[in-house]
């Protein structure tokens, strides 16, 4: 995958279900820009393997959105 280029979500979803990234890379190349936050929380779960992590913080801005649905914040 070339760095610096701009995916859109279908195609990371298309490329994770191709075998051609990781979920740790869907989530640092996701359009929202979730990188910095998703470095933050890897230091916050070093016990974890990044995939792993990959995996909890998905699911954590799963649960954020549905609260923010939720609130009418979305």
């Amino acid at each position: 995958m070339e760095e610096n280029m701009n995916y859109t979500e279908d195609q990371l979803v298309q490329m994770y279900q191709d075998g051609e990234i990781s979920l740790a890379e869907f989530v640092v190349f996701h359009p929202s820009d979730w990188g910095v936050e998703f470095a933050m929380f890897l230091a916050r779960h070093p016990d974890r393997s990044q995939e792993e992590n990959a995996l909890a913080f998905l699911d954590l801005k799963d649960k954020e959105l549905e609260s923010a649905l939720e609130r009418g914040d979305a």
